[in-house]
């Protein structure tokens, strides 16, 4: 594992209005939106979206019972 603190490079472009596209080298971009009930378009990864599958991801690979190591 690479030594503390761990760095990630990463960047977000996008204009006044539409998607932001984040990327950061050897994954591919993401385009994001403001969820459609702020204002957002559907079909787009949100902030919020994104953390969320994070936190379920985490979840699921450490409870014994989900990931079918129980």
């Amino acid at each position: 594992m690479q030594e503390f603190p761990h760095q990630y490079r990463a960047s977000a472009a996008g204009a006044t209005e539409g998607p932001i596209r984040a990327s950061s080298a050897e994954l591919p971009s993401l385009d994001t939106m403001p969820p459609p009930q702020y204002g957002g378009a559907p079909g787009y990864w949100s902030p919020s979206l994104r953390t969320a599958s994070f936190s379920f991801s985490v979840a699921y690979n450490k409870h014994p019972g989900w990931s079918g190591r129980a």
